[in-house]
């Protein structure tokens, strides 16, 4: 936090700022996370085609407040994946990919990732993955590393 702009004057222990954003973070995990507009029904039609799970670089204790909330181990039939799989190798590093592909038992070359930011789409990219990029979080200029960029779940078009 004291590297980004705006918070670099901030004063305190790292471990006590960190402990203190990580609170506020799940209180706003608990209150206000939903699901990104369109992405049920995408969902839907997907999971009748494909194979799909969840790779995060959530922590187990902010995934489990997220699932809490919406019930993604119910929805991707327990196949969600964190860094804490994988040793704590968190994006851009391609582990949690590359562990997830493994999981589906699915050649990393035949996977498709749908993230919404640069350090995914580089560890999508790093695993060999066909990585499509949602401007959810960043605008697209942020996200050119993808092979396909859209704004929404509709513009999808699967390779």
């Amino acid at each position: 936090m004291k590297q980004l702009k705006g918070y670099e004057n901030l004063v305190g222990d790292n471990q006590i700022l960190a402990d203190e954003r990580l609170e506020i973070v799940l209180d706003l995990f608990k209150t206000q996370i939903n699901f990104i507009d369109g992405f049920e029904d995408f969902h839907k039609e997907m999971i009748t085609r494909y194979d799909t799970c969840i790779s995060t670089a959530m922590n187990k204790k902010l995934l489990k407040d997220v699932d809490d909330k919406l019930g993604l181990y119910k929805l991707f039939k327990n196949k969600v994946y964190s860094v804490e799989d994988v040793q704590g190798k968190s994006k851009p590093d391609p582990a949690i990919f590359i562990y997830s592909a493994k999981q589906l038992e699915i050649r990393p070359e035949n996977c498709i990732v749908i993230e919404d930011a640069p350090h995914g789409i580089a560890a999508a990219k790093a695993a060999g993955m066909y990585c499509i990029a949602i401007t959810t979080t960043y605008p697209s200029s942020k996200l050119q590393q993808a092979d396909q960029i859209v704004k929404s779940y509709d513009e999808i078009i699967i390779p």
